[in-house]
């Protein structure tokens, strides 16, 4: 006879706060990459401006993807997000002073940069508090379910 799991998978609140938040902070970084326009003279060695757009989609698409993910319960991608922000955010500390020199008026472009890594942050302490962290256990351990009684008895 199959095992029974019995587990609460309505989403908590606190995910969805944390998921609005991340999609509120993705929105501030597509607002704030306006404010920083590319002359020829500013492209870097890495390559044209239609370079640096490509990158700048693919990891929009990929931050997208990520935060789907979160939301559809995958632990995974709530540990990616958790592995990326600890290392971005003392990346973060320097080039905090670039979005400053390279903006006008600076402290736009400053604040902004500020309140997204802020929302970022809060985000990952909702995703990662216990109501959260047993909904995403819940999600995992019910996939688990899924699939053995699912499986073709032999």
């Amino acid at each position: 006879m199959p095992k029974t799991y019995t587990y609460e998978l309505n989403k908590p609140r606190k995910v969805n706060t944390a998921l609005n938040l991340l999609y509120a902070s993705l929105g501030i970084g597509v607002i704030s990459s306006g404010l920083f326009p590319v002359g020829l003279d500013e492209v870097n060695s890495f390559g044209s401006a239609l370079n640096d757009s490509l990158y700048t989609f693919f990891i929009f698409g990929l931050t997208l993807l990520l935060y789907y993910m979160i939301g559809k319960g995958k632990n995974w991608a709530r540990i990616t997000f958790l592995v990326f922000f600890i290392m971005g955010f003392p990346l973060s500390i320097v080039v905090l002073p670039m979005y400053l020199s390279l903006s006008d008026p600076p402290i736009i472009s400053g604040i902004l940069f500020l309140v997204q890594t802020g929302m970022d942050l809060v985000a990952l302490v909702f995703l990662f508090q216990g109501e959260s962290s047993a909904w995403f256990k819940a999600i995992k351990q019910s996939n688990v379910h899924m699939t053995e009684t699912n499986a073709p008895i032999d």
